[in-house]
Order: C-alpha cells, then structure tokens, then sequence
C-alpha cells in the first residue's frame, strides 16, 4: 500500500498490526511512512511533472525532499539518481559541444578547460581524452606557427640570427619540418 500511494490503507494496516503486537517494529516504521505518505507522493508527483518538463534542478529537489521524508520511498531514491545522472550528462554533453567549438575555432585553452570540466564528469570517456590531444595538437602547431611566422619577419628585417632561433625554436617543437 505504501509504494502506491494508498496511505489510509496503509495507516490502517500497520495500526491493526500493531494492536496485535504492539512491539512490532516493522509496523511501527509503516505507520510513521503512511503518515508522512501523501506529502511524500504529492512531492513525488510534482518531481516528476518537472522531470517531465525538463526542469531537473525542480525536480531534483522535489525528489530529495520526498526522499528525505521517507528514505524508504524507491520511487523518491530512484527519482534522484536519475535526475542527477540527466544532469550530469546534459553537462558532460555542454562541455563537450563547448570543447568541440573551440578546437574548430582554433582556441585550444578554451577547449582544454571545457574538457577539464567534462573529464570531472566521467573521467574515462575516450571523447575527452581524443578532445584533449586535439587541443594539445593544436597548441603545437599554433606555436610552431607562431616561431615561423617570427622567423620569416626576422628574415625580412635581415636579422638572421634571431630568425635561426625561431626556425630551431619550430624544429623543436616538430623535427618533422626540417
């Protein structure tokens, strides 16, 4: 009778247990859940409702105020595991589109830290650790760019030893230019 909601019921059923035996426990629990059991399901209702609507932050609070009512509730605990898991992959997926976005706009500090933020959430997704050496090959390009586009200036201004530096600076980086 607790887990679908029919509280009298419940009330009932636990009261007549405990005039046969007044000591019982169980019956004792039962009848402190059917008590709080109306508000429990009217909190659960309403988590739903909002789980439904896309409102997770309602509905997570809803599901944890019935679950701390009624600790007992598998329709309240289940409630908030499942609307933290959507939560946490709606953030994982933002990160990830972040991420995404900025290595294809050539911004891997960008990326690097909206991967950070997706690797907090699952620590062994292989599209985070791809994410991360895109950024890192994107860096060392960038900076072998940077080291040639210094030398071919230092070039032009007939400053031959800087523009050496530079050019060793990039073979550095990337032998595989020599």
């Amino acid at each position: 009778a607790l887990e679908q909601g029919r509280s009298m019921a419940a009330q009932q059923a636990f009261a007549f247990a405990l005039r046969v035996e007044p000591d019982n426990e169980q019956a004792q629990h039962g009848l402190k859940r059917a008590g709080t059991l109306e508000q429990v399901m009217g909190l659960i209702n309403t988590a739903s409702s909002a789980e439904n609507a896309g409102e997770l932050q309602i509905a997570l609070q809803r599901y944890k105020e019935a679950a701390e009512l009624d600790p007992d509730m598998t329709a309240a605990t289940e409630g908030v595991t499942r609307v933290q898991n959507r939560i946490a992959s709606d953030r994982f997926a933002a990160a990830m589109s972040e991420a995404l976005t900025a290595l294809s706009d050539g911004r891997p500090k960008e990326a690097r830290a909206a991967l950070e933020r997706a690797r907090a959430i699952r620590p062994q997704a292989q599209e985070v650790l791809d994410g991360l050496a895109r950024a890192a090959e994107l860096e060392r390009q960038q900076a072998v760019l940077e080291h040639r586009r210094e030398a071919e200036r230092l070039e032009s201004a007939e400053r031959w030893k800087e523009a050496l530096e530079e050019y060793e600076a990039a073979l550095k980086i990337d032998p595989t230019l020599a």
